[in-house]
């Protein structure tokens, strides 16, 4: 039995993967809904939770609207609540890998718009974690991000960075920089 409501995330290419949201999730009526939310956000973020709830209680696999949920709660301290919904959205979006997904090998580029929502609710949970001061576990998530989509359309290396200077890692530092020169990826 499929779940209606649930997107799917379908090979494309031999290590391509892109989620394919139903048309429940992807239509106009619901972006409108979502951008209204998004222009909320950083003017009256109590608005914008409202807004995100209700799409989610709508739509339980709308990656997009928790990643954004989180954001608003960030905006008005809410850190407890920014976080768990950080972490759901990001679970969410794992839940939805088929066993064949392999995380070594496959991919989720950015420049497949569908695969986007997931992509910051990682980065979004990552910088959950490097708010915490767990630069580690935050590492650990921004890895993940690069494995998927080494393009790096979101700047990660860049917050990879940030957590091994402020663990005082500068040999780790200078190792990663020292590797991003030699794959001209800077």
């Amino acid at each position: 039995m499929t779940d209606n409501n649930k997107p799917n995330l379908v090979n494309y290419g031999e290590n391509e993967w892109e989620f394919v949201y139903p048309p429940n999730i992807d239509n106009e009526s619901v972006y409108n809904e979502f951008w209204e939310g998004v222009e909320q956000l950083d003017y009256n973020d109590k608005i914008a939770e409202k807004i995100f709830k209700l799409l989610i209680k709508k739509h339980p696999f709308y990656l997009d609207a928790y990643n954004h949920l989180s954001i608003a709660f960030r905006n008005q301290n809410k850190t407890f609540e920014s976080f768990i919904t950080a972490e759901k959205a990001y679970n969410l979006g794992k839940s939805i890998f088929p066993k064949e997904f392999n995380k070594d090998k496959d991919e989720l580029i950015w420049s497949n718009h569908d695969n986007r929502p997931f992509l910051r609710c990682c980065q979004t949970f990552g910088q959950e974690y490097q708010l915490q001061n767990k630069y580690k576990k935050a590492i650990e998530i921004y890895s993940e991000i690069l494995h998927y989509n080494n393009g790096d359309n979101q700047g990660i290396r860049y917050l990879i960075l940030e957590c091994l200077f402020a663990l005082k890692d500068y040999k780790q530092a200078e190792i990663f920089i020292s590797k991003l020169y030699v794959f001209k990826l800077i």
